[in-house]
């Protein structure tokens, strides 16, 4: 967390949210407060929520071109996920990121039922 806050500090970005999921270590006071001195707001996705984050759209696509390549007996599966994630594109990365930025007033509001 320190690592990531010091880039935005580089980049004058106090004030700013830190957006993160619900993982147990995420919510403990010392987290919070360290993220709170350096001049940034915690912020947690709902849970439940993989659609606001950007990354689990891209291992869905990458699973998905897994399974339609099957491996044979042969095969080695290092290779065969490098392939996959050759077709993860500069455009789905964009496209990704923009659906889950649609989201992202509502779940600052903390709408209930968001999918």
């Amino acid at each position: 967390m320190e690592s990531v806050m010091d880039i935005l500090d580089k980049h004058n970005k106090k004030g700013m949210f830190i957006v993160m999921d619900n993982c147990r270590i995420y919510h403990s006071r010392f987290v919070v407060d360290a993220i709170n001195q350096r001049g940034y707001k915690p912020l947690f996705m709902p849970p439940y929520s993989p659609f606001l984050n950007p990354i689990e759209e891209c291992w869905s696509k990458i699973k998905k071109n897994i399974r339609r390549n099957p491996l044979d007996k042969s095969d080695m599966l290092t290779p065969h996920i490098a392939e996959a994630c050759k077709q993860v594109t500069v455009a789905d990365c964009q496209g990704w990121i923009r659906h889950a930025e649609s989201y992202r007033d509502r779940c600052i509001e903390r709408e209930v039922g968001l999918k």
